[in-house]
């Protein structure tokens, strides 16, 4: 069939192998190659941190209840999980027909229940997928023959870590097989015990000088308690006394206010008769004084008279009426 079309028309399939050519070449050098591709693998990890607790502590407090939460999700296959010191760690595993996008979001909302029940403690749970872009290119090994182990992990940690870390393209690096250095202390019990003696007999001088002087404060407290005591029974009396001579001062101030006032209405009396006596002094004087012209008068009289009488020998005197008084020689 395909050799008698070929026959047939010579000028197609040549065209049409010429386009395979070309469509060849360029496809071929437009490819990339890519060793690892990126594929969609139906895994997820939860990590959750929880500073400062032991294994068992996550494995109660947060391994056992991510567990829980995570056994309901859709298209689940298996679930495997790691307790370590401040963290834990669950790896779900789910059908390859499973569909990820959403799976993860109903693993979030679960998560989300389960953190509102969480102390401040827990950190908040984190969800990965697993992907061939997480799994490390290149694995290196470091030795040194001058080196200590611990020293090596110094100088891994502090510089070619770090070294590293700063070449673009590298997103983590981690180490594995470090040494931490740790010093054992192995106490001997019968030393132990003498220097626990030494310290407690040191102590208890100590705590006996420190008895003596507070017995001491105190015998000093309870006197100056009983020097307080007469003190304020001292200050009592004299408040008293002063008080009653406060009291008999008070009254002889009234006394003497009373007496004062006393004194006052009888000057006021006084006064009032001198006034009297002053009015009658006046009324006298105003007497008097109407009766001296009378007394002129008669006087002139009486010296008229008397020229008369040394002139003629007859005396005559006139009353207040105006009438004569005949007189003798």
């Amino acid at each position: 069939m395909l050799a008698r079309f070929s026959v047939k028309k010579p000028y197609t399939v040549i065209v049409g192998v010429i386009l395979i050519l070309i469509l060849g070449y360029v496809s071929t050098g437009e490819m990339t190659t890519d060793l690892l591709p990126s594929m969609n693998l139906p895994y997820a990890v939860v990590y959750t941190s929880y500073g400062g607790a032991s294994p068992e502590e996550v494995e109660m407090a947060v391994t056992a209840p991510v567990e829980s939460a995570m056994a309901s999700i859709s298209n689940i296959k298996s679930l495997t999980s790691t307790s370590r010191e401040n963290v834990s760690v669950v790896i779900l595993e789910f059908e390859d027909t499973a569909n990820m996008d959403s799976i993860l979001v109903e693993m979030r909302e679960s998560l989300d229940q389960l953190d509102a029940y969480w102390g401040d403690e827990i950190g908040k749970p984190v969800i990965m997928r697993i992907n061939p872009d997480m799994i490390p290119v290149m694995v290196a090994a470091v030795s040194a023959e001058d080196r200590s182990a611990g020293d090596l992990t110094v100088l891994v940690e502090s510089r070619i870590a770090s070294e590293l870390e700063s070449i673009e393209g590298v997103a983590q690096v981690n180490a594995s097989g470090e040494i931490t250095e740790s010093v054992e202390v192995i106490l001997r019990e019968e030393l132990v015990s003498v220097i626990n003696d030494q310290i407690t007999e040191k102590l208890d001088e100590q705590f006996a000088e420190a008895q003596e002087e507070l017995d001491a404060a105190r015998e000093e407290l309870e006197a100056n308690k009983e020097k307080l005591s007469e003190g304020r029974e001292e200050l009592t009396r004299q408040l008293a006394e002063a008080e009653v001579e406060l009291n008999g001062q008070k009254l002889a101030l009234l006394e003497g206010r009373m007496q004062i006032q006393a004194q006052k209405e009888n000057l006021n009396d006084q006064e009032a008769e001198l006034l009297n006596k002053q009015q009658e002094l006046l009324n006298q004087k105003a007497t008097l004084e109407s009766t001296i012209p009378v007394m002129e008068s008669l006087l002139a009289q009486i010296d008229s008279a008397l020229e008369v009488w040394q002139t003629s020998g007859t005396l005559v005197v006139e009353g207040e009426s105006g009438e004569s008084v005949p007189g003798t020689e």
